[in-house]
């Protein structure tokens, strides 16, 4: 991977779309994520549209699952994609889009996938250039190679339930608010998955009003905090349709968890099967 790391900044990606970079580097692909609303009008430059919906699918009266393999092999490779590019994300939803684009395609073989802290926001504040119109991609077949240590970053409900039971062992972390941690809230499912720990994905950032990244070393201390005091313990993160915990997911592999999987189904799926649930009434 000839990223600097799974998040990476402003500086760095403007540096490497200006030229002046090492020329070892690979070729890179530069993906916009959702915000086909402004996208015409303002985008990175270079950056391809991916609509968000395109990567998601509704399967079994469950929303937000994984698009099966097949299409999404059809969509990467219509933007252009052959497997061997270093590919850059970015949104403007506070990375969670593009997260959810990168754990996509890390579950497909592609692992050299970066998201730009701070997104198209940050980018803008900057006074970076931007450009306008629509960019047609040159359509590839998307041929990944075979994901990093053979790892499956993905996890469905029977491998959670395998971990609530006691037959697998996981740090389960649910990284929705406190209120729907707790199940106070109004919608159900009601309460978390029986052992998950709670940390609010948000706090990750800056500040609420910030679409920026805490520095590791806090990010570190902050997982620490949670429980994760071990990188090298699995991890499964979750949340309501496996959209905030993908900012989670690769923010752990980002700080060196490196066996980390995402339970994209999460509370959706998990309440829809009726498992159990635990609520602090």
């Amino acid at each position: 991977m000839q990223l600097p790391g799974r998040f990476i900044d402003t500086e760095w990606l403007y540096t490497r779309l200006s030229g002046d970079v090492h020329a070892d580097t690979g070729q890179l692909l530069l993906l916009q994520a959702g915000g086909e609303s402004y996208y015409e009008q303002a985008h990175l430059p270079e950056a391809l549209l991916l609509r968000y919906a395109e990567i998601i699918t509704m399967r079994d009266g469950v929303p937000g699952m994984r698009a099966d393999h097949d299409s999404l092999i059809q969509l990467f490779g219509s933007l252009g994609l052959d497997g061997r590019h270093d590919v850059v994300v970015y949104d403007g939803a506070g990375g969670t889009d593009a997260c959810r684009v990168a754990w996509t395609l890390a579950t497909l073989g592609q692992d050299n996938v970066a998201v730009l802290d701070g997104g198209i926001t940050q980018w803008y504040q900057e006074k970076r250039p931007l450009e306008s119109g629509m960019i047609q991609p040159v359509v590839q077949t998307f041929a990944p190679v075979a994901t990093e240590n053979g790892m499956d970053w993905a996890i469905d409900w029977q491998g959670v339930l395998e971990i609530v039971e006691g037959h697998r062992s996981a740090l389960l972390l649910d990284v929705r608010s406190e209120k729907e941690y707790l199940g106070i809230n109004l919608t159900g499912p009601r309460g978390h998955i029986p052992g998950a720990i709670h940390l609010d994905w948000m706090d990750t950032l800056i500040n609420r009003n910030s679409t920026l990244l805490k520095p590791v070393a806090e990010l570190q201390q902050l997982f620490a905090c949670a429980g994760l005091t071990d990188l090298d313990q699995p991890v499964v993160v979750y949340c309501q349709t496996g959209h905030r915990a993908s900012q989670t997911w690769l923010l752990l592999r980002h700080i060196g968890c490196s066996r980390v999987q995402l339970y994209d189904g999460s509370m959706a799926e998990w309440g829809h099967h009726n498992l159990p649930v635990w609520r602090d009434d």
